[in-house]
């Protein structure tokens, strides 16, 4: 009997030690998404937003020729998403933008974008978003395009020239044809006076 006895503890000792493994990997995978799910959240619209924008709305379409001169360093060249609407690709670890003038007021930013991935699972692409040189947000991009909003403060704006700079946690080949490092694609930009009009 003592040798069925021991087989038995060192089975229920292995099945412990397994339990406290799942335990110990589990919680943190949990704990991950948990926050993924709160940074998402942060900033990215469920619903696509719809209707009129306020006067004074400043927007850049991005790919079209009228949005060139707001086009600073780290943007691809013109291009269409699978012939459908026009876009650019950000290229390296940081795209800039020229802004208008702009009151030196709080104003709403929405982004439509799109991270470049390769692979399933979960977008790890994070844009930290800089407006004359001062950090306004940092935002975790999902798969596919949606819109995202943040919040400029009135202290950071200027009644001349505004810079806007996204710094990319990365950027990668596009294929092995295609040697561009790309980080994300933009469709659209919008900056409106006042709160979010969500």
């Amino acid at each position: 009997m003592a040798p069925r006895r021991a087989v038995k503890d060192r089975t229920t000792a292995l099945v412990r030690w397994a339990w406290a493994a799942a335990a110990i990997v589990g919680i943190p995978a949990i704990a991950w998404f948990a926050v993924y799910e709160h940074e998402l959240g942060r900033h990215l619209l469920r619903s696509p937003l719809t209707g009129e924008r306020p006067e004074g709305t400043i927007t850049i379409p991005f790919g079209t020729e009228a949005a060139r001169a707001s086009l600073g360093s780290g943007w691809s060249g013109d291009e269409r998403w699978n012939g459908e609407f026009p876009f650019v690709w950000a290229e390296g670890m940081t795209s800039t933008l020229r802004i208008p003038p702009l009151a030196l007021k709080d104003h709403h930013l929405r982004l439509r974008v799109n991270p470049f991935l390769s692979g399933q699972g979960p977008s790890c692409q994070v844009v930290a978003v800089d407006f004359n040189g001062t950090r306004i947000g940092r935002v975790l991009l999902d798969r596919g395009w949606n819109d995202y909003e943040l919040e400029i403060p009135g202290r950071v704006t200027h009644s001349s020239a505004n810079e806007m700079a996204f710094r990319f946690d990365y950027a990668k080949a596009a294929s092995r044809r295609d040697t561009r490092r790309l980080a994300v694609a933009f469709q659209s930009l919008e900056i409106g006076i006042g709160g979010s009009p969500h």
